[in-house]
């Protein structure tokens, strides 16, 4: 009635450099069948009911290949007059202290089966602090290379509840059961890096980019970023007394709030708008 399991591996991977390239990744888990002890022997209502508790560590290393090292690009040359010499230029920088990223989850569940087995409850609550998140960052264009080192630059964690149903039944050939899940989870990145406060994603489009999500500290991965819409322009008065935002700006156009107050719609006033993050899934 008592289960108790322990393992520990210790992993390699090519993707790191020398010093960095092992990680030990332990784990626990343990189990009480409390329906097996005296005291549940008269509840003939409860057929099954176990608590369980669980500790792990595992790594990624889901990078590109040589990211600890200098690449060349062997293509590049320069001409004197009429002669052309072929030469090599720096393509990427190394990152020699790249090294595992790692999540620690702590859970604790209990299954509960009730009338026999025919109704089957599971319940879960986890928590999953990942550190050292693998990142691939931007090409900053002052640097002269055209892919930036990987890095680990951040961490991270998720809380959450899962719960599960199910029911099981059988009259003479009959047999149907139902099954649902529905789970919670809320992520938080805790810290980007000392040197970063934000990382922003987006596209490229009118000849700029433009940025729709960022990721920050205290907010969940990639929240939505920009303008905040503060409804339709109807008429040129209402365009000409509003900050200014740009000199093609008409009737029918969104109208967006002045957050910095300068009368001026810019970068500067966009913020987080919202959480592509669901509440709960089922």
């Amino acid at each position: 009635k008592y289960l108790l399991t322990a393992n520990i591996r210790r992993d390699g991977s090519t993707r790191f450099g020398e010093g960095q390239r092992f990680g030990i990744f332990p784990g626990f888990a343990g189990a009480w069948k409390m329906h097996e002890e005296a005291f549940l022997d008269n509840i003939e209502v409860i057929s099954q009911l176990k608590l369980r508790a669980g500790w792990g560590k595992i790594g990624n290393d889901r990078i590109g290949r040589y990211e600890y090292l200098d690449l060349m690009n062997t293509n590049m040359g320069y001409s004197h007059g009429d002669t052309y010499t072929p030469g090599a230029s720096a393509s990427k920088p190394s990152n020699p202290y790249l090294h595992w990223e790692e999540s620690v989850t702590t859970n604790i569940g209990v299954d509960l089966g009730l009338f026999g087995g025919k109704l089957f409850l599971i319940a879960d609550v986890y928590n999953k602090l990942t550190d050292g998140m693998l990142f691939n960052p931007p090409a900053i264009s002052i640097s002269g290379v055209i892919t930036p080192a990987a890095a680990n630059v951040s961490s991270m964690v998720n809380k959450g509840l899962e719960l599960s149903a199910s029911f099981r039944h059988r009259e003479g050939d009959f047999h149907y059961d139902f099954n649902g899940h529905i789970s919670f989870n809320r992520m938080k990145v805790i810290e980007i890096s000392k040197d970063v406060t934000y990382i922003d994603d987006g596209s490229y489009a009118n000849r700029r980019i433009q940025d729709w999500s960022r990721t920050t500290a205290d907010y969940p991965i990639g929240m939505f970023y920009g303008l905040v819409v503060d409804g339709l322009f109807q008429d040129d008065a209402e365009v000409a007394g509003a900050p200014f935002h740009s000199t093609n700006t008409a009737p029918g156009d969104h109208r967006y709030k002045d957050l910095n107050g300068d009368n001026m719609i810019n970068d500067a006033d966009k913020t987080i708008i919202g959480n592509p993050h669901p509440d709960f899934s089922y």
